[in-house]
């Protein structure tokens, strides 16, 4: 390991660490962030280059550790790479009032290898459009090539002189399975404003889906809110399989369609994280589930929101594919708690004689036209129905629709087995 303290908006003298070399560190702010390049010394390609950096403030007080890697993910001899390390947020300085600013990365470690997987080749890139004011750009990927990728994206942006400005990782919609000839767009989202010209990389990884669903219903009701973090879009809908196979860890993806770099994903409606399990996300086949979200939203962008699609597993519980089966809802209920509040309340009920792991519970509020205007899912610390037992679950829920509920309905999911075993946490 070698040391060297990198002071702010200076050339520093090359770090030679094996076949790698710092060459360049540039501090932006007094807090960060960084840029760095990095060359390829040796006589071959070096892949994973990746750099560990000790921040300190300036009394030399250690603040941190951070990692970057660099992009592009392979470097030929001679060649640069580049990377960036984000500003420390000013919610974490306002918590930290001993820091003294500036900022110092106080040291440096670089590591490479030569046996890390290569990067994707035959994959051209297109950037088709740029939101600098969401610091991002929206990229489109060509698979060239005669192999399939689970694709990863790396992009330094230029300025029109030639410095880098910063560097971003972005990947296309979790478990996408890029083949030959397929072309997928996607955002990448950088720290600071985006202009100039941009450099990508690729590199494939796999994926734990093996169930990938692009064209998905979805009927959703939203409001305009105004937040601590700005305008803002809240979202409720429901979301459909429309495959004919259960799917469990069921991933979603949202974008505006005004502004489609601005996206959220989540798991599917599913049972609180608790000391059992987190929750299993289920969506069973023809069946729909709740999921809800919120949107950053300008004054320029339109209240429409698309799904970029759903991925999960149809085995989450082993090799077999699992069936999950409707939990028995009983004495379902509805009090107002405020103007745009209702508690929801049922009975689950095992009629069975084995236990049953509940998988997911969700609480819907509708109006006369039968519309959603209101969902939430999940109930702490419910994980099992003991055999032939029942549990009470109440959940308070947010209307986003306008008007009270005419009729509130309980949805759950679960399978037979033992009670799961608590997770413990390591120390």
């Amino acid at each position: 390991m070698r040391f060297l303290r990198l002071l702010p908006l200076l050339v520093l003298p090359a770090l030679f660490l094996g076949d790698t070399c710092v060459t360049r560190v540039e501090q932006k702010g007094p807090s960060g962030p960084w840029v760095g390049e990095v060359t390829n010394t040796g006589t071959g390609p070096v892949r994973s280059v990746e750099v560990a950096a000790h921040i300190a403030d300036a009394r030399g007080t250690p603040i941190g550790l951070r990692f970057a890697q660099f992009c592009p993910y392979e470097l030929a001899p001679e060649e640069n790479g580049y990377f960036a390390i984000p500003a420390l947020s000013a919610d974490f300085l306002a918590k930290r009032p001993d820091i003294v600013l500036p900022l110092h990365i106080s040291a440096s470690e670089v590591s490479s290898s030569s046996n890390a997987p290569p990067a994707a080749s035959g994959v051209s890139f297109r950037t088709l459009q740029r939101f600098p004011e969401h610091n991002a750009i929206l990229v489109e990927a060509t698979n060239n090539s005669s192999n399939t990728y689970g694709l990863v994206l790396c992009a330094v942006n230029f300025d029109r002189t030639g410095k880098v400005r910063d560097v971003t990782a972005a990947s296309a919609f979790l478990g996408t399975v890029f083949r030959p000839g397929d072309v997928i767009t996607f955002p990448a989202r950088f720290n600071a404003s985006v202009d100039g010209t941009f450099q990508f990389s690729a590199l494939s990884e796999g994926t734990e889906f093996d169930t990938k669903l692009t064209s998905v219903p979805f009927d959703y009701v939203s409001k305009v809110v105004q937040t601590a973090n700005g305008r803002e879009l809240e979202v409720v809908g429901e979301i459909t399989n429309t495959s004919d196979v259960d799917i469990g860890y069921a991933w979603y993806e949202a974008y505006l369609e005004s502004s489609p770099t601005v996206r959220t994903s989540n798991f599917v409606g599913t049972t609180d994280m608790n000391e059992f399990h987190g929750g299993t996300s289920v969506l069973p086949a023809g069946q729909k589930t709740l999921v809800s979200f919120t949107l950053p939203l300008d004054e320029h962008d339109s209240d429409v929101v698309k799904i970029t699609g759903i991925v999960g597993k149809t085995s989450p519980f082993g090799s077999t594919p699992y069936t999950f089966s409707p939990v028995t809802v009983t004495n379902t209920a509805s009090e107002t708690t405020g103007s745009d509040t209702v508690k929801i309340a049922a009975m689950l009920s095992n009629p069975h004689d084995v236990g049953m792991n509940v998988d997911s519970v969700c609480f819907y509020a509708r109006d006369a036209a039968g519309k959603l205007i209101g969902g939430q899912c999940g109930v702490s610390g419910l994980s099992w129905i003991e055999p032939n037992g029942a549990a009470a679950v109440s959940k308070e829920v947010t209307l986003i629709g306008a008007g009270q509920p005419v009729s509130v309905e309980v949805v759950a999911y679960g399978h037979p087995g033992p009670k799961p075993i608590p997770i413990v946490a390591p120390s």
